[in-house]
């Protein structure tokens, strides 16, 4: 475009095309203007492409990758030969060769310097002998070390005899030389020294009865539920305790006097009185009056009964009890024995079971069911006075139980069941231990029986009653205030 004037000085429009311009070269479809410094003119070039990047070229000469006012480089620039460096230092020899003697003017050295040798050393300071020998004896002003006892400052050994020990005496703040304490032998009283003789053995870690009145007790060790026998006058054998009894054997386990304040020529006191047999007998604890005559069961292993769950946990007799755990409702349920395959006369016996339940206060009562020949049943109510973890054994005679269906025959009882019963205020554990057969007291005690109780609580019953009373093995009932 260029811009005219008239005559006058005023601006004219005057049209010019591009075809005007002096260029070097005609344009093709696309071509873009470019001018060309080094001809001062025009020239028509290919449109770059879109987006496209043109990398500059240190060698183009021409175009958009040429690289204007490039500077003029030295030789060394692109060499990188220090030889090609122009006004280059001048280096001493050292700086080169990296060599001591090289340097000038280096310092004189003494000969440790260049040795490293102590003895090249001046003015060494003289070392004691110890410096160098590290021996315990080359030490002067050694301290004295006692080797014997009378050169402790504090012990006074002299005169010291065989066998003689040091004794400290507080007072004197100083050791003796003293006989050494002996010790006595023991005693019902004392304490001391035991030979392990006689009915002893073993040794101290580990000493052992080995006899009992001279009498060698057996060389294999027992198991559960067996006694010490004694099979002769000498010897002694583990045994397993019998089922049943005779009517001797029940009497001689069974003190059937009193030794009281006016005997009778023999020194026993008769009881004439017949207590009545139609209440059940309550008593606790595991011991009982009486041997049974028969044990029913005392459910060991493989017993049969069914209902309920063997728990080795809880044990009186044996290994195991056998658990049965109310439904915390109410309701019953019953453990149950095998039929019996003999049936089992209750002719002048009665029956005992020993149990106890875990929490008294939500415990109600135990039925027992006993089963003579097909349906023929009996039953007692059992509401004793439970006390929570404590085996209560209770006793049923015949008139406890009444009939519940058929005509029972005792003496041909099959099977017999256990019912227990909650409060209905949460489930209760019941763990029976035995169930077993007793002789009635009419058939061992001619002249009656009685029950001996002492009330309140007082010294003397420990005192002056206990000591008869155990000594001929008769159960005393306490009967303590518990509250006023």
């Amino acid at each position: 475009m260029r811009q005219a004037h008239d005559d006058t000085g005023a601006l004219k429009n005057t049209s010019v095309g591009l075809n005007h311009l002096n260029t070097t070269n005609t344009p093709a479809a696309g071509d873009i203007l470019s001018f060309d410094a080094a001809t001062q003119k025009f020239q028509w070039i290919p449109a770059p492409t879109s987006n496209a990047q043109t990398n500059a070229d240190w060698n183009a000469t021409s175009g958009s990758a040429q690289i204007l006012n490039k500077p003029t480089l030295s030789q060394v620039a692109t060499s990188g030969d220090y030889n090609d460096l122009q006004n280059k230092p001048v280096f001493s020899s050292v700086a080169t060769s990296g060599n001591y003697d090289d340097l000038s003017n280096k310092p004189t050295l003494s000969s440790v310097a260049a040795s490293g040798s102590y003895n090249d050393l001046q003015d060494k300071p003289t070392l004691a002998q110890v410096a160098t020998t590290g021996d315990y004896t080359h030490l002067t002003n050694k301290p004295t070390i006692v080797s014997t006892l009378d050169e402790l400052t504090d012990v006074a050994s002299a005169g010291a005899a065989n066998g003689q020990v040091l004794t400290y005496d507080a007072g004197q703040s100083r050791w003796f030389s003293a006989d050494p304490q002996t010790t006595s032998d023991a005693s019902s009283t004392q304490k001391g020294i035991v030979q392990l003789a006689g009915d002893l053995g073993g040794d101290a870690t580990a000493p052992l009865v080995k006899k009992i009145d001279g009498i060698a007790l057996p060389a294999n060790p027992p198991t559960n539920g067996q006694v010490l026998t004694a099979t002769s006058a000498t010897t002694t054998a583990w045994t397993q305790p019998a089922s049943s009894y005779t009517q001797a054997e029940a009497d001689a386990r069974f003190v059937r006097t009193v030794n009281g304040t006016s005997p009778d020529a023999a020194g026993n006191v008769t009881v004439a009185s017949t207590p009545s047999t139609a209440t059940p007998i309550y008593s606790r604890g595991a011991a009982s009056l009486r041997a049974p005559s028969r044990i029913l069961t005392r459910f060991a292993s493989g017993h049969g009964w069914t209902g309920g769950a063997d728990d080795a946990g809880t044990v009186l007799y044996g290994s195991q009890t056998y658990k049965r755990t109310t439904s915390g409702t109410g309701a019953g349920g019953n453990i149950i024995s095998p039929t019996f395959t003999t049936p089992v006369d209750f002719t002048g016996h009665v029956l005992r079971i020993v149990l106890r339940v875990n929490d008294a206060s939500r415990f109600l009562r135990t039925i027992c069911y006993v089963t003579t020949g097909s349906g023929n049943v009996l039953s007692a109510t059992i509401q004793a006075n439970y006390i929570s973890n404590e085996w209560v054994i209770i006793t049923l005679s015949r008139p406890n139980f009444t009939v519940t269906a058929g005509t029972p025959n005792w003496t041909g009882v099959t099977r017999i069941d256990l019912a227990t019963y909650d409060k209905g205020t949460g489930p209760v554990d019941v763990h029976f231990a035995a169930v077993e057969l007793v002789r009635e007291p009419a058939s061992w005690a001619q002249n009656g029986v009685f029950i001996l109780e002492a009330d309140d609580g007082y010294a003397s019953w420990q005192q002056r009653l206990l000591p008869i009373t155990s000594a001929r093995g008769i159960p005393v009932t306490a009967n303590i205030i518990t509250e006023w």
